[in-house]
């Protein structure tokens, strides 16, 4: 069983019988078909740095109307359910 398990992994983890020494040079036909009488062309080199500023996203909603939704309770809603203390307002929360 061991030896089975061990010729499976090989046949399929192991090194390949198709791999020829000559393989990699297939690879090669652009070189072989290029034209060596052509000139290389000059690579540009980019000279700038694009930077995010700080207080960008304000400066896109300036525009933009603020609109406050506040819900509010009914004052019989307003009683906690466990102790009977009255509620209070627990946080605000913005957004734009």
């Amino acid at each position: 069983l061991k030896e089975h398990y061990q010729l499976n992994r090989h046949k399929q983890f192991g090194s390949s019988s198709e791999v020829t020494p000559d393989q990699m040079q297939l690879f090669n036909e652009t070189e072989k078909e290029a034209d060596a009488s052509v000139k290389e062309p000059e690579l540009e080199e980019i000279t700038y740095k694009r930077r995010k500023f700080k207080g960008q996203r304000d400066i896109q909603l300036e525009g933009l109307e603020e609109e406050v939704v506040e819900h509010r309770l009914s004052s019989e809603e307003q009683v906690c359910s466990c102790c009977g203390d009255n509620l209070h307002e627990m946080s605000t929360e913005e957004r734009r």
